[in-house]
């Protein structure tokens, strides 16, 4: 747990120092804000447009730092030499892989309560109701950034940080639509297409389980059993790709 804690504080102030960092947290103060210019433009759906354009912010701001913090991940200590240094200790390539993402999972968790605080804040200012769906609507919010986070780990584990920042925008992009995939598994008649769907369907992270909008724009939430079944996934997929990451590390030769 000591290395633990050390790997993943070193990430988490590393993350803090970079300008990209405030950048995103700047820029979605901002978007916020022009949420409510759009306001008078809803035509009585004022609130809804504000939650609607604040939870997509949250989670594109969100997948942005996911990116900018973790493609560089690993190659940043592999360009220092200090890999090589830690490797040389008694430390397993476990440890490094899962301190890393605990880092980013800190950096995430601040960045969402930031977000959310602003919007929160927007929310009180205009005069709109604050529900405990917000809250949930956050928490999946986040555990949909704990999957991504854990792609980000094993993408930046074999791969170079501008290809590692372009698969993580792609398992972003097609994460969100992986629901259409059993949509289309209803639709198909062919036995091998209906397989395939199948197949993907599981490979594919469900990061669209965590983007629903309606249930908190019509303030009925989550029911507890949603919640844990979604938290649930998150655990389960995520621990399975990091594990993924710590093989192929394990696999990989560094050399000076």
């Amino acid at each position: 747990m000591r290395i633990l804690w050390a790997l993943a504080r070193n990430t988490f102030v590393e993350a803090l120092r970079d300008k990209v960092f405030y950048l995103l947290l700047g820029f979605g103060a901002f978007l916020f804000s022009a949420s409510r210019l759009l306001a008078p433009l809803a035509l009585g759906e004022e609130r809804r447009v504000t939650l609607d354009v604040g939870l997509a912010a949250i989670s594109l701001f969100g997948c942005l730092i996911t990116i900018f913090v973790g493609h560089q991940m690993i190659f940043r200590e592999v360009e220092r030499k200090t890999l090589y240094f830690l490797f040389s200790r008694p430390i397993h390539r476990a440890h490094f892989v899962w301190g890393k993402f605990c880092g980013l999972a800190s950096v995430l968790a601040v960045s969402l309560v930031v977000m959310g605080a602003l919007l929160v804040l927007v929310l009180k200012i205009s005069g709109y109701p604050v529900d405990a769906s917000i809250v949930q609507a956050l928490v999946l919010a986040f555990f949909g950034l704990m999957i991504l986070a854990a792609i980000a780990v094993l993408i930046a584990a074999f791969t170079t940080p501008v290809l590692a920042g372009l698969l993580t925008l792609a398992a972003y992009v097609v994460g969100h639509g992986s629901g259409d995939l059993f949509w289309l598994l209803e639709r198909t008649g062919s036995p091998g297409a209906a397989a395939l769907v199948r197949t993907l369907g599981w490979i594919l992270p469900r990061l669209d389980l965590y983007s629903e909008m309606l249930p908190v724009l019509d303030g009925s939430g989550w029911t507890p059993i949603q919640m844990g079944w979604c938290v649930l996934y998150a655990l389960l997929y995520g621990g399975a790709c990091l594990c993924l990451a710590t093989v192929v590390l394990q696999r990989r030769e560094f050399t000076l």
